[in-house]
């Protein structure tokens, strides 16, 4: 995987850094040292662990490797920096992130709704034809996106009529549509339709729904935006 700016999240933003078929090393795995603005050596070393990690086969999560050979030494003692950049280092605390995004999804009726203004088609656009700039494609292939199973009826009975959908409000491919219901065997149910072909890849769906019914797999035959 090639990263072309560097991730500075910091100590918290470390990602899992393997997964099958590869891994996240240097600058995409966020080892910078926020203190020194440095990371090429952490990058190079991480970078030499993951090579190391290819050829004995191994299986963890990688994460151990790296503990143990002085990255991760060097990035907890500076944990809070990145996040101090927002109160200009004056907090004398480590901001805690002990859920998962989709854990902290909020319903519906906690907001009010937003009345967003029709594009002008001069400064705003729709996003199916901002979709067209993307140069997003997924040819003849199976879908990278599906409902997971034994959660099909989340979308229908908790997505929707709780959290008001929120897969086809915040996907910025119009991937996720609900229909009214009407169509045949639905009951009057709204279903879930996905525009897989449309995925510009964020993943957005499978991090910050609820219950993360959304599996978010890697196309075939390397398809998405250009």
């Amino acid at each position: 995987m090639h990263c072309v700016w560097s991730a500075r999240g910091g100590y918290h933003a470390i990602p899992k850094l393997t997964f099958p078929g590869g891994a996240l090393i240097g600058c995409s795995a966020g080892f910078l040292n926020s203190i020194k603005i440095k990371g090429s050596h952490t990058a190079m070393k991480s970078g030499m662990l993951a090579a190391e990690a290819a050829y004995a086969a191994l299986t963890s999560t990688g994460l151990e490797a790296v503990a143990v050979s002085g990255v991760i030494d060097e990035a907890e003692p500076v944990v809070d920096i990145s996040s101090a950049f927002i109160l200009n280092g004056l907090e004398p605390w480590t901001l805690g992130n002990d859920k998962p995004d989709s854990a902290k999804t909020k319903p519906a009726k906690d907001f009010m709704p937003i009345d967003y203004p029709k594009p002008d088609g001069v400064l705003t656009f729709d996003l199916l034809s901002n979709l067209q700039r993307s140069g997003t494609n997924h040819a003849d292939q199976p879908s990278h996106l599906r409902i997971k199973a034994g959660k099909e009826d989340v979308p229908s009975t908790e997505s929707l009529p709780v959290f008001a959908g929120p897969e086809q409000r915040f996907c910025p491919a119009k991937v996720y549509e609900y229909t009214d219901g009407s169509e045949a065997g639905a009951n009057g149910v709204p279903q879930l339709v996905i525009n897989a072909q449309n995925c510009v890849h964020c993943k957005c769906c499978s991090i910050k729904m609820p219950q993360e019914y959304i599996n978010w797999t890697v196309p075939e035959g390397g398809g998405g935006p250009a």
